[in-house]
């Protein structure tokens, strides 16, 4: 079963073996068990205080563009722009891309 995407707060609920695209969805102290969760990064998600066991995560579109990126960058030995990037990432979910393409990274040697 795929659900849908949602722009509704989803609280207290419980998921098993289901298939979800998280993608400008808000969760907030949810269950996932045996979960197929899927992110695109066509818009912001928030998990807050979930808990995942036994699940499996797809990064699709976008985002997998993004993490493949990220990943050559860390194997080809540049991980401190992958870790610099991480660590001015912004915590608001909701924060337009617009403000957070304003992590600029200085030039390393």
């Amino acid at each position: 079963m795929v659900i849908e995407a949602s722009m509704k707060p989803v609280i207290g609920e419980t998921f098993e073996d289901e298939t979800m695209d998280l993608d400008g969805r808000r969760f907030e102290d949810c269950q996932f068990l045996r979960c197929e969760l899927r992110f695109g990064g066509t818009a912001p998600v928030a998990l807050v205080r979930c808990n995942f066991i036994d699940c499996t995560w797809f990064f699709i579109g976008a985002a997998a563009s993004t993490i493949n990126f990220l990943s050559a960058l860390r194997r080809d030995g540049s991980g401190w722009i992958v870790d610099s990037v991480v660590a001015s990432a912004p915590l608001d979910p909701g924060q337009s891309a617009k403000e957070t393409a304003r992590s600029p990274i200085a030039a390393r040697s």
